[in-house]
This record gives C-alpha cells, sequence and structure tokens, in this order.
C-alpha cells in the first residue's frame, strides 16, 4: 500500500479553506479528508475517481466543494486512462470536441481560486451533454458566473441574456433578447444555450 498526504482547498459559501487529504492506494483507494472545524470525512473506491466521487459528494452534503482538478466541470476521464492511471489522472475537455487528445491532469490537485468547479451532478449533466449533442449544434457558449448565480436563484426558470444594457426588469423587446439558458429544478443550468432567432444585435447598438 502507499500513502500520500496532500493540502487541497475546500470551499465552504464564498470562503476557502485549507484541508489535509489523505491518499491510501492498495487493492482499493481510500481517500479521507480533515478540515479544521469539521468532522473528518472520507470515501473508499475502486480507483482514485471513485473514491473522489464519493469524498466530494460527502463535502456537498455537509454544504461544500472540495477544489480540486477532478471537480472542474471539464474533467473527465475515459475508461482507459483510469485503468492505465488508476483514476489519478482524468482530461480536460475543450469547449467542442477535437480530434486531437486533451491534456491531462491531477484529479486531487488544488484547483485554481477561479476554477470552475461544480457538484458531481453538474459536472457528470456537463459531461452527458458534451457527449451526447452534435458538435455543430453546440452554440461553444458557457455562462458567466453571474449567469450560474441567478440561476441558483432561480430554479425551474430560465436566465435570459439581454443586449445593450438594458434592465431585465423593465420592458425588454424580443429583438433585444440574445438567447436563455434553461435553469433545472435544484437551480443549474442544463445543457447548451438557447438562441433567440429574432434577436437583432445591429439594433442593439447604442442602446
Amino acid at each position: 500500500m502507499t500513502t500520500e498526504s496532500l493540502t487541497v482547498p475546500v470551499r465552504v459559501g464564498d470562503q476557502f479553506a485549507v484541508g489535509r487529504l489523505g491518499v491510501e492506494v492498495g487493492d482499493r483507494v481510500r481517500l479521507s479528508l480533515d478540515l479544521e472545524g469539521h468532522d473528518p470525512v472520507g470515501a473508499e473506491g475502486a480507483d482514485v475517481l471513485d473514491a473522489l466521487t464519493g469524498l466530494r459528494r460527502q463535502v456537498e452534503d455537509a454544504g461544500g466543494l472540495l477544489w480540486v482538478n477532478g471537480a472542474r466541470r471539464n474533467v473527465h476521464a475515459s475508461g482507459m486512462l483510469r485503468e492505465a492511471r488508476g483514476g489519478r489522472l482524468a482530461y480536460v475537455l475543450p469547449e467542442r470536441p477535437t480530434p486531437e487528445q486533451p491534456e491531462t491532469t491531477d484529479v486531487l490537485v488544488g484547483a485554481a481560486p477561479d476554477a470552475d468547479v461544480v457538484s458531481c451532478a453538474e459536472q457528470q449533466r456537463w459531461f452527458d451533454a458534451y457527449r451526447g449533442v452534435p458538435e455543430q449544434a453546440r452554440s461553444g457558449r458557457r455562462p458567466t458566473p453571474r449567469e450560474v448565480a441567478e440561476a441558483r436563484d432561480n430554479p425551474g426558470a430560465w436566465v435570459y441574456v439581454i443586449a445593450g444594457g438594458r434592465d431585465p426588469d423593465g420592458e425588454v423587446p424580443p429583438e433585444a433578447i440574445e438567447g436563455a439558458w434553461k435553469v433545472g429544478p435544484d437551480g443549474v443550468i442544463l445543457g447548451d444555450f438557447v438562441e433567440n432567432p429574432h434577436y437583432r444585435p445591429s439594433e442593439q447598438a447604442g442602446s
């Protein structure tokens, strides 16, 4: 068995804290997280990614996010890569599928403070959409942090993108709406940006 101890960020609300991540790799993988002021949590799995998913879910249940590369929205490992590297490495998928092999990242390394770290469920939804929608049908547009926050406050609704700096609470003509994001019942944006066919960018200049 091999053991390792890493320092990793954990986000709780708007604040970051530093936790100690213990890694034990044998016939199975066990991950444990110690964070000051919180009860220790741990998870076991067939490989590193399997154990990491279990650990992330426990942190999410406590109201936090484990801020590591493996929790970034567009990080995913193929079965072949997981088998070859024990789930320690995963691909960083580009915005649109390409013929080139994506770069890889260590899933247990702490992510940058501004990284697009998401919950397990949101990461899986993103990958399902990425895998299931043909490249030519994808707009390539990603929600901004403001739009993600607005979605969180409006579960089951739509987040509209309005051009020209118009007040979204005022009267907005259809041609000023660029499009919208569908929001799921848990406040998470679903799928791709839906463009408004009636949007007229030329008419919004100077608005």
